[in-house]
């Protein structure tokens, strides 16, 4: 938890802000106007929880099986997906 945890504080939860505005958007089901001003607002919507709940359970869930190969392959995994997601 503390891999997936620490680097989303490290940024102030930018790119997860980032993704539940995009999942809030895309999820409406409204036209482009009316989606891109759903993405604009600083609220979050339902769609954006539920999106951000799958994604932070799944890098969980990946990590802790990487975690459970050994130390080194946690590690390396964090770094990787790190690495990647600033790419």
């Amino acid at each position: 938890v503390a891999s997936v945890a620490v680097p989303a504080a490290l940024t102030r939860g930018l790119h997860l802000d980032g993704l539940a505005d995009t999942a809030d958007g895309l999820g409406s089901g409204k036209p482009a106007e009316d989606a891109l001003r759903i993405m604009k607002q600083s609220d979050i919507g339902p769609f954006g929880v539920i999106t951000l709940l799958l994604v932070l359970l799944g890098q969980v869930a990946v990590l802790f099986e990487l975690y459970g190969e050994g130390w080194a392959h946690g590690a390396v995994g964090a770094v990787v997906a790190g690495t990647a997601a600033r790419l």
